[in-house]
């Protein structure tokens, strides 16, 4: 009878060691990976920047800072609502081509929303949930700041993403030939430009912004260039250029007429002013051009030819 007891106990002995075994190996085996972000810059040149002989374009393999020189983050998980993760401004260490970031360990397998601001200067603020960002506040220059926000699912197979800064913002360009001596500097204005953005690249608001041009220089030809944010519309933006002498004196004689754009995000927005003889009314004034596309196109008012 005790020989059969044991011979009945032996199985189940065996049974418990393996089960103690396997769980062992299976802890080992199943621990997560952590959540794994890499932040590259996607928009390292505006879009059309191979168009605009005004512009040069960058190298596209420079460091990560060359292009965004900060960054500030935040985590959130999808479905409690709740930020799990969260990073100040911070400037972004030299030498790197992608600023990668791992999360804790012990973060829970689910769906995550990854905002990353970048580029920000002080002038220009986030709000104090960190969900928008004021554009020219007050009027100021402002900088060329940048976003990316994405859904990134966690699970043990999906851990490691990618995700791309964008530019905020476009650039204006304006060229001149032959601008009269007399004038040496000039205040631009532009109007209906959006004052505010958020994290899902929504733009807002409605404003007028101001910049001096300095003309000074000894040249038949010159270039200013300004950043901007997008317009409200198509052509709702008309920029005005007030042309001034060493006195500071406006140049009514020379004024040319105000020309609608269009400012884009990523975008460069191109325009030359060519003082020259015009045939039909006998005398000099302003010819205007406005690139569009890869050409250069006469403006008359809301139309080109």
């Amino acid at each position: 009878m005790k020989k059969t007891s044991h011979s009945k106990l032996r199985p189940l002995a065996g049974l418990l060691v393996l089960l103690l075994l396997t769980s062992c190996l299976r802890v080992e085996y199943d621990e997560c990976p952590p959540l794994q972000v890499s932040v590259v810059v996607k928009d390292k040149n505006y879009y059309n920047v191979n168009k605009v002989d005004l512009e040069d374009a960058v190298p596209e393999n420079l460091p990560f800072r060359s292009y965004v020189g900060n960054l500030t983050y935040e985590l959130r998980n999808m479905k409690t609502g709740e930020v799990v993760a969260q990073k100040p401004l911070f400037d972004v260490p030299d030498g790197i081509t992608t600023y990668d970031i791992t999360f804790d360990s012990h973060l829970p397998f689910g769906t995550y929303e990854l905002t990353v601001w970048g580029g920000i200067s002080d002038d220009e603020p986030l709000s104090a949930d960190r969900q928008s960002l004021a554009l020219h506040p007050g009027g100021v220059a402002g900088g060329d700041p940048y976003l990316t926000r994405d859904t990134l699912l966690y699970t043990y197979n999906r851990y490691a993403h990618t995700v791309e800064m964008e530019r905020i913002k476009g650039k204006l360009i304006v060229e001149t030939w032959f601008l009269p001596r007399v004038a040496t500097a000039s205040t631009n204005s532009v109007d209906h430009l959006r004052t505010q953005v958020d994290a899902a690249f929504d733009y807002s608001g409605q404003t007028a912004l101001s910049r001096d041009a300095d003309w000074s220089a000894d040249a038949d030809y010159k270039v200013w260039k300004t950043i901007l944010p997008p317009s409200t519309g198509d052509k709702h933006s008309v920029v005005d250029i007030d042309f001034r002498d060493a006195e500071g004196n406006l140049c009514t004689e020379i004024l040319p007429k105000n020309v609608n754009i269009t400012m884009n995000r990523n975008a460069l927005t191109a325009l030359r002013y060519v003082w020259a003889w015009k045939d039909d009314e006998g005398k000099y004034g302003w010819k205007i051009y406005i690139l569009i596309n890869d050409n250069w196109e006469v403006y008359h008012e809301m139309i080109v030819d």
